[in-house]
């Protein structure tokens, strides 16, 4: 991207986002439902670290050694999920290698859960990481499968051109969500969730879709999927293209360590 640099970048909704999306165990709606049907806002607060490989296996450790105090926090409600993945793609010199998330219904959630994560942090300087950076997403589109662990998630990023937003969300409720609901239906996905910044740490708009896969075999279906659906309506991409920046899109393709949710 050109402004937005991969550490400031939607990875997420993550995980982003989405990531966790599974977290709400919600059914995907009739198909009749999916362009009207208003969901409440799931944010999400997404750590990105840039991980020396020699420290890969120390961190990893540690991410683990976390996950009773994220249990924790789903039991009591804070959080509806949390998750640790490493980027299975990786995209250079300081960019991130690991990615840490957690989501909650209200922001006051992630909060509540950020204070308890640094009260139980190692103490600073075990790992030299290259880069760290944070960011806060929000989505209120988003489908997944009860109970369904995800191995992979794949966040997919786009810039949609000035005055353009709007037209951008239609054609992904009109084209899109039908098909990734049947796909959260039949179990090819785990879960999926189109969201955008909170906090805008750079120019703002940029929009994500998050989809996690319970295995590797899943997103050949996805992508299947999408080729099949710009055959039979090749109008979409042609509207979608010309509706966002070309340039500024993004994939990252990230596998799970480990996961929670309620």
């Amino acid at each position: 991207m050109n402004n937005r640099t991969l550490q400031q970048s939607a990875l997420t909704l993550v995980l982003g986002l989405a990531l966790a999306i599974g977290a709400l165990a919600r059914p995907a709606p009739a198909p009749q439902e999916s362009q009207s049907m208003k969901q409440p806002v799931i944010y999400t607060y997404v750590s990105l670290f840039g991980v020396p490989r020699a420290n890969w296996t120390q961190y990893e450790a540690a991410d683990k050694n976390s996950a009773k105090l994220m249990a924790g926090l789903v039991a009591d409600g804070t959080l509806i999920s949390w998750g640790n993945g490493a980027l299975e793609v990786h995209e250079g010199l300081n960019a991130p290698t690991h990615v840490s998330w957690f989501s909650s219904m209200s922001v006051a959630g992630l909060m509540k859960a950020l204070a308890a994560v640094r009260a139980g942090a190692p103490p600073s300087g075990e790992i030299n990481y290259t880069m760290h950076a944070d960011e806060i997403q929000m989505s209120t589109n988003y489908s997944g499968k009860p109970g369904a662990p995800g191995k992979y998630l794949l966040v997919q990023e786009w810039k949609p051109k000035p005055g353009h937003g709007d037209e951008m969300t239609e054609l992904f409720n009109k084209h899109r969500k039908p098909d990734l609901d049947a796909l959260v239906a039949d179990g090819t996905i785990t879960s999926y969730s189109w969201g955008t910044d909170l906090i805008h740490t750079d120019t703002p708009g940029t929009v994500s879709l998050a989809v996690e896969f319970p295995n590797a075999e899943a997103m050949d279906k996805f992508y299947g999927q999408i080729v099949t659906m710009q055959d039979k309506n090749p109008l979409f991409g042609i509207a979608f293209s010309s509706a966002t920046e070309g340039s500024e899109h993004r994939d990252h393709l990230l596998r799970i360590l480990d996961s929670g949710h309620k």
